[in-house]
């Protein structure tokens, strides 16, 4: 459904499997013209002409509902085409590689992460597994490049394994790591306990312009939208929630938790400028790129990164209230 990368493929004389990513399209097209009474057809041009003009892409044309924007305001979003060539001058591809590589991360950002861990290739000796046997009955297991909460699972480390030499040999051979489960703030926890809820915080040249909270949904164990959850705008100043949350699976809207009817626009985000905090010095350490999502988790003791992310995800941000980002970017645009 990338009709970016399909253009840029049929300039290069190939041909992208069009028949599908009209297909996905037109499906869209059609449910968005169920909910918002607008000719289908004129959702599926549209589209074609918004892509071309601001170099959206489906997720981008749907999320940000672009057929109900004018075409100044469309101007304010960043798009995925934007989003790509402002990388591409201001992105070192060594550095990102760390980014996208979370055994990488843990171990380059050791320094704000509060929490035991094994990898594949650091935190790897027979005293590290054994040593996380021995203190915990629990642990979260996960591909190092892993999307979207894909492969992360919760597992009983005692009942799955006698000892710790068990425990690495089973990531390894799967080319798993296994972390600390977060213990997370109350105040968190209280919107749904289930997962660790973590703050999407989007960083440029380690200032934070945007962010947002990620929870999860039902029996998730995870936050990610990808997979069920849903999201919601936070005020960088303030640090409070200030829209109601939004599914990219159903494309509803929540004030109230789904699944706790916790009251979601107006909760207060503990540590928030020790998270603020947290990312510009973090990001000192990846100094030659400057876009970056932190996934930030809010434990009693205050902020620890869980992951970072090189493509941040931009709508988790932009979509909540129509709070396009792209003034932001034009500041330190070569």
């Amino acid at each position: 459904m990338k009709v970016i990368s399909a253009l840029k493929e049929i300039k290069q004389g190939k041909l992208p499997n069009v028949g599908y990513m009209f297909k996905k399209i037109w499906d869209y097209a059609g449910k968005y013209s169920i909910e918002y009474g607008i000719s289908r057809i004129f959702l599926f041009i549209d589209y074609f002409i918004c892509a071309l003009v601001y170099g959206c892409a489906g997720d981008d044309y749907f999320t940000f509902k672009f057929f109900l924007i004018n075409h100044r305001g469309k101007k304010k979003f960043v798009t995925l085409l934007y989003q790509d060539k402002f990388e591409a001058t201001h992105t070192n591809k060594e550095q990102v590689a760390i980014a996208d590589d979370k055994e990488k991360t843990l171990h380059v950002f050791s320094d704000y992460i509060e929490r035991d861990w094994c990898g594949i290739r650091y935190n790897n000796a027979d005293e590290n597994f054994n040593s996380f046997y021995e203190k915990h009955k629990l642990g979260v297991i996960k591909p190092p490049c892993g999307h979207g909460g894909a492969g992360v699972e919760i597992i009983n480390i005692r009942e799955k394994f006698s000892n710790g030499l068990q425990l690495k040999k089973y990531c390894n051979s799967h080319g798993f790591l296994i972390e600390e489960i977060i213990p997370q703030h109350e105040n968190i926890s209280k919107i749904f306990p289930n997962s660790i809820n973590t703050i999407r915080m989007i960083s440029l040249n380690g200032r934070c312009i945007g962010a947002a909270m990620r929870m999860g949904v039902g029996e998730a164990n995870v936050d990610n939208a990808h997979a069920g959850g849903i999201y919601a705008e936070v005020d960088v100043k303030e640090g409070v929630i200030v829209s109601e949350a939004l599914s990219d699976k159903t494309s509803s809207k929540f004030i109230r938790h789904p699944t706790t009817g916790t009251i979601i626009p107006g909760s207060l985000i503990p540590y928030w400028d020790e998270c603020k905090d947290l990312v510009k010095n973090a990001s000192k350490l990846l100094p030659d790129v400057c876009l970056l999502g932190w996934d930030i988790a809010i434990t009693p003791n205050g902020p620890t990164i869980v992951e970072v992310n090189n493509r941040p995800g931009l709508g988790l941000v932009q979509a909540p209230n129509g709070h396009g980002l792209k003034a932001e970017f034009e500041k330190i645009k070569d």
